[in-house]
């Protein structure tokens, strides 16, 4: 089992792998939206993965193929650590 902290502040992630709680980070439009009004998912998570040996959860709100598609790629251009979500 792995277990994922759903928080954008950087403060809950420092505290939580701190104490060693959490294997990963999952950062949520709405997470980010309440902590970091107006700061951009995609960049936040990868800021997020620079500080933190982990995986980081980012995702989409696209449907549309060809933009998850390039969404993705992005993702991978920002770090090997993001994991790249989309709801079907």
């Amino acid at each position: 089992m792995k277990i994922f902290l759903a928080s954008a502040s950087l403060d809950d992630v420092r505290w939580a792998m701190a104490c060693g709680l959490v294997d990963g980070v999952l950062v949520s439009a709405s997470h980010l939206e309440a902590d970091y009004p107006g700061a951009d998912a995609r960049s936040h998570a990868a800021e997020v993965a620079r500080l933190f040996p982990c995986p980081v959860i980012v995702s989409s709100g696209s449907r549309d193929p060809e933009e998850l598609y390039r969404e993705a790629r992005e993702c991978a251009r920002l770090s090997d650590q993001l994991v790249f979500g989309f709801p079907l």
